[in-house]
């Protein structure tokens, strides 16, 4: 028989999703820096005086945690939260509202093992404070999140073997392909005003490519019900 200490750690976490649970409670789906990806269960939430209310759960908010935690089990605790920085603009903004439905449900598809990522982490945190302060929306700013997050997904599209292997997800002539090569730089060199004066052909091409790239490696982002919302977005 073995037995699993509690400990108690303080963390940073971003909020994916939470669900109902019994008649008061919910459970949040949230990646942590210190240890990765947990599901916590969160009692009170829904009654008439909550310690915390839903409002913390919200997708992809940013919180600092004091949490409970045993190795071997499926749900942890929280002992202290509060918000970060609340995601104002996020949650006002109906495009980036949208956005951030994607990108949870990208994150919550390609994001599974527990084991923590700073690397990661900070990557995630400094992303969403960049859409959450971002005064124009623009489509430069999913582009840019996928092509960058590759990186900690195993399959880098910035190294020249999974580069050629992108673009042939393309399907498009051999010019267009060069077109688009040439414009994926500017999205890893971060270039928005570059990567914006291409024509909305060839951003809405990349985008899909992307996407069929990701498909590619990580099957069940086949399913994904937001990509719907993601097409919407890349034609306004």
């Amino acid at each position: 028989m073995f037995l699993y200490t509690t400990m108690h750690y303080t963390t940073q976490g971003i909020v994916l999703h939470f669900m109902k649970y019994r008649d008061t409670s919910i459970i949040a789906k949230i990646i942590t820096k210190a240890l990765g990806n947990q599901t916590y269960i969160i009692p009170g939430v829904r009654t008439k005086r909550p310690k915390y209310t839903s409002a913390f759960f919200q997708p992809l908010t940013r919180l600092e945690m004091v949490v409970h935690h045993r190795k071997q089990r499926h749900m942890q605790r929280l002992s202290e939260l509060q918000c970060s920085t609340p995601n104002t603009s996020i949650f006002t903004d109906r495009k980036k509202g949208a956005l951030a439905i994607f990108l949870t449900e990208l994150l919550a598809r390609v994001i599974q093992e527990e084991e923590k990522n700073e690397h990661l982490f900070d990557f995630l945190w400094t992303s969403i404070t960049e859409l959450n302060t971002e005064t124009t929306y623009s489509e430069f700013f999913y582009a840019s999140f996928m092509l960058q997050l590759s990186r900690y997904l195993g399959f880098d599209i910035s190294k020249p073997q999974y580069m050629s292997k992108l673009i042939t997800h393309a399907k498009n002539d051999l010019s267009t392909q060069k077109e688009i090569c040439k414009r994926v730089e500017f999205l890893y060199r971060g270039d928005q005003e570059k990567y914006l004066q291409t024509s909305h052909t060839i951003r809405r091409a990349i985008s899909g490519m992307l996407i069929r790239f990701y498909q590619y490696h990580i099957e069940t982002l086949r399913t994904m019900k937001s990509l719907e919302i993601l097409r919407a977005i890349s034609r306004t």
